[in-house]
Parts: C-alpha cells; structure tokens; sequence
C-alpha cells in the first residue's frame, strides 16, 4: 500500500508531462489525403475542409486560388508540411489558429486579414486588442472583428488578440459563435479590450436527464443544476459538504467534522423507507459510484453536478432511482490552445466552541462534597476515592469523624487532596489545537478539433483538530475524447486517488460513547487529574499517545465509451466503466494504554475490495422535422455488477517496538490463551436492465416525455427478481404564446408536470431472500448452523411520485426561479417482522407499509444589481417536506402503531416520531424528578407516567441555502448560508453527562444548581432522587440552526504586462468555512447525520488563503 502511495504521488506529473509532448505534437498526427498530385489551391482547400474540421480564410484580391500546386511528395502528409509547400509554391504566409486556417500575401502583414473589400483607403488607424468572454474573462480565439458595412477585418489569435486597420469613426463589429455581438465606435483609440457576454438564445442549457441531453426548454421533470464553480475552494474533500443549501429538496447533513468522514446523511425529498436505504443513485460519467466515498476523489475536477427528483428524471433509473439521482460530469478538453491552470490554498482550522461549559477543578471538588454528602453510599464507596475523602472531610468539619480507621484514611490522603486541589487542567486546551490545511492543483486542457484532454494532478492535505486525526490525498485525472472521422469518436476518463486518513472518531452512532473517542473522554476527563500521571483508560491524553487508528484508501474511477454516428440523427454510445475501491484499516493499541493492559495490548487489520461494473448501450435519435417537430428518443440495456471481498484480523501481546507492523503480535499460532482472530466475508449481486425514453417538442412550445426501464435483481427470487417501472411528463413553454409575448417583463415561463414510478433494492442483503448457514464451534468441534432465515417472497420497495412545477423568468431573466410541488408515496416497505422466538430468529425482513413524503420546493435567483462595474446577485432555496405513514402493515397489531425504541410508528404521524415519558420539572419541595401523569396531573412515579407522541421527530420539515455574491469591477464577495428549521434531535450527550448521581466523569458547570434544600427552584434533581436520570423527553432539543456555510472574497487581476509574460489571469482569495452558526441547541454541532447527538466530532472552522494562476 505504502509503495502504492509513493506511485500515486506521481500520477499526476506523468500525466500533466505527457500531455504536453501530445499536445504539441497533436497537429503532425492528422494526416491530409488528397485526390492528386497535381491540384489546384482552390480544390485542395476543398478537399481538405471535407475531409477536416479546418477552414480556410483568405481574400481573393491577394491570393490566386486557380494556382496549381505540384504536391506529389505530400499527397498523404500532415497539415504543416502541405501548407510549408504550398507557401513556398505560393509566396503566400499561413498561420493555424485552432481549427481555421488564414492565408494572405507574404508582402503584406496583416494579422489573421479574412475576404478585404477592394480600393481599401491607405490612411488608417493601426488599432490593437483582445477579446475576451464576459462571463469568464477568458481570451476568445478565433472571434471575429469587422468593419460594418465592409468585409474587411480580422480573426483573433488562440490568446484573443487581433490587429486590424481603420477610419476614425468606422464602426468595429466584434462577434463570436454563442456570444452577443458588440459595435465600438472608433475616435482616437489605438487599444481595445472587447468583453462580449454570452447569447442566452445561443448557449440555451442542455440537462442531462437519464441517458439523453434534452434543452432545459424541452425539460418535463424537476432538475436542479448546482454551480460548481464556487464550490472548487472550499477547504473539504467532502463532495456531500461542498452541495450543502445548493439546490431544492437536497438535504445533506454531515455527523463529523473528521476530515475525510464518510459519515454524511443524503436525502433528496425526505425519508422514504425506514429500513432500506435512503440515500440517492450517484452517477460519474455514466458510471455507478459509491455514495459518500469521495475522500479519494478530487471535487474539483468536477464540471457539473445536476440534481434529478422527480419521476420524469428518475425513472429511467428503475430501481435505483426512488431516493433521486446526483449526475456529476467531469470536466473535458477544449479545443484550442493548451491552458494551464495552478491552484493553492493554505489555511488553518479552529475547533468551534463547546457551549456545553464543564467544571474546574474547585467546582468538580465542590459538587462532590455535595453529592457524597446527599448520598452516604457514595461517601462509603472506596472505589470512588476523592468523593470517600470528601465525605470524611466534612464529617471532620462537623465534629462526627470519631472512628479511628476512618481518621487514619483521612490522614493517609490528605496529600491526594491536595494534589486535586492545586491542579487544574482544562482538557480542551491540552487536547485541542489548531489544524492546518494545504492543497496544490495543477490542471491543463486543450487539443484541436479532434483530440481533446483535460488532466489534473492534486495534493490535499488536513489536519484535524485533535491529535491522530488527519487525511493526506493525492488524485490523478486524465480525460481523453478523440475524433477519429465525422461518424466515430472515443474518449476515456480515469480519475486515480490515494488517502490516507488519521481516525481518532472512532464510530457512527452510540459507539462513540467509548474511551475510544477522544472528544468524548475530553468532556468527561477530571480536572483534578494530571494528563500524564493519571493512569486511567478515561485519560484522552493517553489514548492520543498509545493509540494508533489510520485507513489507507485506493480509489480508480475509469470510464470508456464509443461513439458511432450513422446519420445526422441518430447515433449509438457504448460506455464500460467501473468504480472500484480498496482499503486498509489498522488499529492498534499498546499495552501501557490501561484499558489494553490485562492482554498487552492489541493489533487489528482489515482490508476490504469493493468494485462495480457498469456496461451501457445505448441507440439516440434525435431529429426535428419541418422545424417544429422535434423528437429526441434512447434504447438501451444495461448491465450492473458489484461485489465485495473482505479479510480482518485482530492479535494480541503487542511488541511496542512493532506496533505498526503484524510482527508486533505475539501470538501468530494460536498456541497461547490469547490466539489472534480472523475473519473476513464474500459478497455480491447483479442487475440486469433494458429501457427506452422519449421526449417530443412541437413548435418549441409543448414537450411530452415517457420512459420505460425493466430490472431484474440478483436480490430477490422468482417472479420478485424483476420489476417494471415507468413515467410520464409534459411541459407548456407558456411564454412562446402570443398572449405572453406581449408582456415585456416576462422573459420565461414554464409549467411542467410529470407521474411514475421507481423502485429501491438497497438496504436489503445480497442474500438476505435465501436461508444462510454460518459456520460454529461447539464442545471442540466445528460445523455449520442455520443463521439466516430467508424470505423468498421479499420483493422492491416501489414509490409512485407526482411534481407539479413552473419555471418563470422576469426582466430578461434579472429575476429567475421555479416552484414545485410533488407527492411521493412508497409502498412495500422493508421491514423486520417479529416472528416466534421459537424458530431461533426475532424476526425476517419483509415488505409491508407505506408512507408519503410531500412537499413544496421554491427557489429564485436575481441580479439585484446589474450595473457595468458593480453587480449583485441574491440567490435563495426553500423546501418544505411533510413525511406520514400512511399504512403499518404487518406492524399493526390492531391498535394503529407500533412502538420501536424511542419511536412510535403511528399512521397519521411522521417517521421519526419521538415517543417517550414527557419531563415536568423537579419538585422544589423534595428535589424529586416530576412527570407529566396519565389525566395530565405531575406524578414522580416514571413508571406509572404514560409516554407521550407530542414532543415532535427528527425529520427535518424546513431547510434551505441562501447565496450573495458581490462584484465590484475585479473584486467579489460571496457568501452561503444553509439553514435547517424544526427537527427535535436526541441530546445524548446530556443523558450521559447530565447523569447528578453518576460519577462517569465531570459535569457541566449547571449541575452546581443541584436541589440541596425545600423551596430550591432548579431542574436539576438531587443525587439520590428515586429517578434521578431518567430517559425521558428533556434530552429532545429543537435542532433548527443558520451557518454561514461559507464565505469568500476574492481579487481577479489581469493585465498586458501579466499576458506578457503568459498568464492570462491571477485569482487571489480569502475565505472561511463554518464561521459562524445561530442555533438554540446546547450540543456541540446541531447538523447531525442522524437523530441522536453521541458526541461526534464537532465541524471545525477553517480559515484559508489561496490564489489560482492560469497561463
């Protein structure tokens, strides 16, 4: 693995250098095929524009297209060496810019000069400049400049710039293929820099839906289309993170602030199954990918990423598309000129603020004496020492210590006592540092009209804000398209990347609760205690020094796909690829760690291969008739594969000398009453699909959709192996009729609405429909149980969806935006039926139950300001999603819910209901817990206290982003604001550390509120209440919160003395992530990937510099 990574280091250098040997060298490899040697200027150009993509300019006053060349020895050559001869031949001057080719008069030194009018004046005005795209500021190659009224001008070089000759007061027109025209007046200048801003009616955006592009005119289904391109700095190697408030109805949440966690929460239009998974279908070009698996991958080499909720956009995807779709296309090649792009950013993490404030040392003192004095036990227990001396030493103060032994213990710890109260260690400062953050990128597109790349190499580095916790990622890319004939084109691309990640949160979920997590034992940790003379296994300090917990991760991402073209109208695209992962965990701890000392100390491994195949074919027809029957159609099948293969072992009796290494372990026999432990697993399934979409467009006005797609599952059995699955759609472009075109403001509306069906096999086994053995030893001897009890009638959860939406647009689009409603409703649901203990099982996994997610989604976007020099842009997202359970199935014993944990599964009422005994107070008169009592009356008896539905779920029904993008000339500000609103989460946090009468650890500073005396107003109870922790609904908090998610200010520099010496533009940035969040929640982070906080690591705020230099 480690050789590996040092291979990996370099992937990206090899591939940045030997696309720059191709590209240089890209112009020899087109090879010219001529009818004869001997051939006349103007049959050659002829020929060779039908056999290329060149065109040639020249003007018929300067050159002779009848001139016979003589081309005998270059009839079969590359493009230089017939244009050096024709030159030559000719006395006429060439140059080649992209794919046009200029000719003029070797006499003369016009500059890119196409067709010049006769009898041309000679006294003119030499005027110089570039033209750059308004949108970008990029240069502009091959943009034409004309003299209006005349068919004299230039073409620009492949940097944009052009030289022309005019008159004081000619009129210099300036265009390019997808950009709005723009007319200069000439008076006395002799420079112009040209910015022409992109034609809407030109570049109209083209979605990708399903396995088809379709205009956003044409579109029937919901989409949302994430801009990328702010996304490309933000601090994380979470691509989930970076989507965050993006785009309607998604709702990402990440539980960790672990850099490179994978412990992320994906939803696209609320929670659809309760047991089977929720997570969206990801696609990379064209390729099934691993969700939240990105830690290996490079974000920025990410084009577009288009967001797919609704049937009409989903269905095509059978029964992978019932939770949505996320779409990501990579970036590709150019044409023209290589572009190099380098980025870096340097920057440095702060934990954020635990509002939760813990004892020191004279408090922790202080609140024991208290507690062992309300509980004799505790003053009595030995194995709590410091609470023991306390306890004697106010039975001293009162006069009652008499008994001899206990005066003699007393004097024995005297010295502990005061050691305790001369040390005072604050455990976030020992354990908590700043992290530091770098990142290198260096990219490079280009080609010509037949070869395109675009490749990348990357280094991130990050810190984490506690020790052992970091990630170190190197990614390689390198994309390839190439055009071998006007019908046949092929291209590749192969994303490489290695991480290696530091991991000291140790789980997801109530495993985070441990010693094992470093953030948990900092709340918990004494402050009595000194880090490295207490010799406990809650000592986050030695965990940090006799713990080691790392992952290294191979991430290949390659895709490869044919193109034939028979006709202008239809086509044919096969594309192979696979996703495919390998991981190495190993974790290791030494015996002078005390929790590891009675087996001295442990090692465990395992290494995991995870990979999936996908094979797409596909025939698209695409064609319009009479200009205004438009038909845009795909067939295809599609086959998918993903297996899995893992192998752990755990060993004892560490050798510290070798604790990284499996030779640290003492016992490789099995000889000793510690053996190591292996184990390890084998799985995999298949799916097999064939499908058909359809989209028709009649006078660009009204748009009808249909698709069809068939599964069968390697999951289930029989007849449930296979599933059919459908949508419709249609959509009115209102604002193309004659009663709309009248009104000036409105510029776009849109009504669409689409019905289907998809389907969801995730979250069900590979095998979990066939019975399964295990193997078992018992009295000595091996052999094989029955382990999995099968259900062969478990068949697809299947979501029948409803959207209803309209896209508008005002003041030529100042103002854009779209509002859906949609209904979704999913039946068959998995769930685990409790079956006769009997059996040997507890229960079998089978399909029963609906529910309903619905809701409204709006978002719009306006250019509050839209001046020349100075620009604002306000963007905002709403979502509402109101989740019911509409039917129990076989849950329902007959009284309408059914009860799991601390949720009630109730029709009517959301997943994730809370159930639980409502909290009252505490009773000033006797320090008693209180409740809230079956007729509504306060009872201090929890049992007899009926547990309530009222205290809201964890569903989250309102959330959003909010975008602000400032622009002064060069200078820009942009801000993001994600925001979530009503979901009740579990504070677990509290249950554990809010505990008066455990000593688990130190407590929040609220405790010394504890009830002492009658008439005391607190809500803390006292220690020895009859119910002093119960689990009821106090711990619920309101999880609502606004983050300024990110916040960027950047400088854009450009200028002739930086393109002289190459560099086409300089980026200078500062940003922050995470600054700041309003919240009501007293946990550490209220974004949680889940609906209990169990002390996850808290997301940091980083603070980064960075600049990108393109040349």
């Amino acid at each position: 693995m480690k050789k590996l990574h040092y291979q990996l280091k370099n992937i990206s250098l090899l591939i940045i250098t030997s696309l720059l040997l191709f590209s240089f060298n890209e112009i020899d490899q087109i090879r010219i095929h001529l009818s004869s040697s001997s051939i006349s200027l103007r049959q050659m150009i002829s020929e060779i524009e039908d056999g290329t993509s060149y065109s040639f300019y020249y003007s018929h006053n300067d050159i002779n297209d009848e001139a016979l060349l003589e081309l005998k020895s270059y009839q079969d050559d590359n493009i230089q060496n017939i244009l050096e001869e024709v030159s030559k031949q000719l006395n006429i001057n060439y140059k080649i810019n992209g794919n046009h080719i200029l000719l003029d008069k070797k006499i003369e030194e016009h500059k890119a000069i196409i067709p010049i009018a006769p009898n041309v004046e000679q006294d003119k005005i030499k005027i110089s400049g570039v033209i750059r795209a308004g949108d970008d500021k990029q240069p502009l190659p091959s943009a034409t400049v004309l003299i209006k009224g005349t068919t004299y001008g230039a073409v620009t070089d492949m940097d944009g710039n052009f030289t022309i000759e005019a008159d004081k007061g000619d009129v210099l027109v300036f265009s390019y293929t997808g950009y709005l025209a723009k007319e200069i007046t000439l008076t006395t200048q002799s420079k112009l820099d040209v910015s022409l801003d992109p034609d809407a009616t030109q570049l109209e955006e083209v979605v990708l839906v399903g396995y088809t592009q379709i205009k956003k005119t044409q579109m029937t289904g919901s989409t949302s289309k994430v801009n990328t391109e702010n996304l490309e700095t933000m601090p994380t190697t979470s691509l989930e993170e970076r989507l965050q408030g993006q785009a309607p109805g998604l709702l990402i949440s990440s539980g960790s602030g672990q850099p490179g966690s994978d412990d992320v929460s994906i939803r696209i239009r609320g929670t659809g199954s309760i047991n089977g998974s929720n997570t969206p279908l990801y696609i990379m070009d064209g390729v099934m990918v691993e969700p939240a698996q990105f830690a290996a991958v490079n974000p920025n080499d990410i084009e577009n990423i288009n967001v797919l909720k609704d049937a009409s956009a989903t269905a095509i995807y059978g029964s992978r598309g019932a939770n949505g779709v996320i779409l990501i296309t990579t970036k590709q090649g150019t044409a023209g000129k290589t572009k190099f792009n380098y980025r870096t950013q340097f920057g440095v993490s702060t934990p954020t603020k635990n509002p939760t404030e813990m004892m020191n040392s004279e408090e922790s003192i202080a609140y024991q004496t208290i507690v062992g004095n309300q509980r004799s036990e505790y003053g009595g227990n030995s194995a709590l020492p410091l609470t023991r001396l306390l306890y004697l030493e106010t039975k001293e103060k009162n006069g009652e210590l008499t008994n001899p032994s206990e005066i003699a213990e007393l004097n024995s710890g005297r010295s502990t006592l005061s050691k305790a109260r001369s040390t005072d260690t604050n455990w976030n400062d020992k354990m908590l540092k700043p992290g530091y953050t770098m990142m290198h990128e260096l990219s490079a597109s280009g080609g010509n009209e037949k070869t395109k790349f675009f490749a990348s190499g990357n280094y991130f580095s990050q810190e984490g804000n506690i020790e052992n916790s970091s990630i170190e990622r190197v990614t390689g890319r390198l994309n390839l398209t190439h055009k071998a004939s006007e019908k046949l084109s092929f291209g590749t691309n192969l994303s490489l990347g290695y991480a290696k990640e530091q991991l000291s949160d140790p789980a997801t979920g109530e495993g985070r609760f441990s010693w094992m997590n470093p953030f948990f034992t900092t709340y918990l940790a004494y402050p009595f205690e000194d880090p490295e003379t207490w010799n406990s296994k809650d000592n986050p300090y030695l965990l940090t020094k006799y713990t080691n917990r790392t992952r290294e991760s191979v991430k290949i991402i390659a895709a490869a796909h044919v193109d034939y073209k028979f006709t202008d109208w239809l086509s044919f695209r096969s594309n192979v690829g696979t996703d495919y992962k390998q991981s190495f965990d190993h974790h290791v701890i030494s015996g002078q760690h005390p929790a590891a000392a009675t087996y001295n100390g442990s090692m465990s491994q395992a290494v995991e291969f995870r990979n999936q195949y996908t094979f797409t074919n596909t025939l698209n027809f695409n064609k319009t008739i009479n200009g205004k029957h438009a038909f845009n159609g795909v067939v295809g099948m599609e086959m998918y594969s993903g297996s899995y293969r893992g192998m752990n072992q755990v060993g004892y009796d560490i050798d510290d000398n070798l604790w990284d290494s499996p030779a640290g372990i003492g016992d490789k026999t099995g000889a000793s009453a510690r053996p190591p432990q292996i184990g390890g697993g084998l799985s995999m399934n298949r799916l097999m699909s064939y499908f058909t979409q359809w989209n028709y467009t009649y006078n660009n006005k009204y748009n009808l959709s249909a698709s069809l797609r068939h599964d069968t599952s390697s999951k289930f059995q029989g007849d449930n192996a296979s599933a059919l699955f459908y949508s419709i759609g249609g959509s009115w472009n209102m604002s193309q009729e004659d009663a709309f075109k009248s009104i000036d403001q409105l510029s776009m509306l849109r009504l669409r609405t689409s019905y289907g069906t998809t389907g969801n096999q995730d979250g069900v086994g590979d095998f979990e429909t066939y019975g399964g053995y295990s193997r078992i030893s018992y009295a000595g001897q091996s052999g094989m149980y029955h382990s999995q009890i099968g259900n062969p009638n478990l068949k697809w959860e299947t979501s029948a969806q409803f959207n209803l939406g309209l896209d508008f647009g005002l003041f030529d689009d100042r103002i854009s935006g779209s509002v859906d409603y949609y209904n979704i409703t999913t039946k068959d649901l998995f769930m685990n039926k409790q079956v006769s203990l009997t059996s040997g099982y507890g229960s079998i996994t089978t399909n029963a139950g609906s529910v309903r997610n619905a809701g409204i989604e709006f978002a719009i976007n306006a250019d509050v300001v839209r001046q020349q020099d100075f620009t604002w842009n306000l963007g905002f997202n709403f979502t509402f999603n109101k989740n019911e359970l509409l039917d129990l199935g076989s849950w329902d014993d007959g009284s309408g819910y059914f009860v799991n944990g601390d949720y009630i599964y109730q029709e009517g009422q959301s997943l994730g209901t809370w159930y639980m005994v409502e909290w009252a107070g505490i009773n000033p008169d006797n320090g008693e817990v209180l409740f809230v009592g079956p007729g509504g009356e306060l009872t201090e008896d929890y049992n007899s206290a009926p547990k309530s539905a009222n205290l809201g779920n964890s569903e989250v029904p309102f959330f959003g982003g909010i975008t602000t993008n400032w622009k002064y000339k060069n200078l820009s500000l942009s801000m993001l604001f994600t925001y979530s609103v009503g979901n009740t989460v579990m504070n677990a946090n509290r249950w554990y550390i809010d505990n008066p009468s455990e000593f688990n650890g130190n407590k929040p500073k609220k405790l010394l509120n504890i009830w002492q005396n009658p008439g005391d107003i607190t809500d803390v109870p006292k220690a020895d209440a009859k119910y002093v922790s119960p689990y009821a609904s106090h711990f619920l908090e309101d999880a609502s919160y606004l983050r300024l998610k990110n916040v960027r200010l950047a400088y854009y520099l450009q200028s002739e003395r930086l393109e002289k010496v190459g560099i086409r533009g300089l980026n200078m940035f500062v940003q922050a992530q995470n600054l700041f969040t309003v919240t009501g929640y007293t946990g550490p982070d209220p974004e949680l990937s889940g609906a209990y906080d169990f002390s996850a690591y808290p997301a940091p705020r980083i603070y980064t510099i960075g600049f990108d230099l393109s040349f």
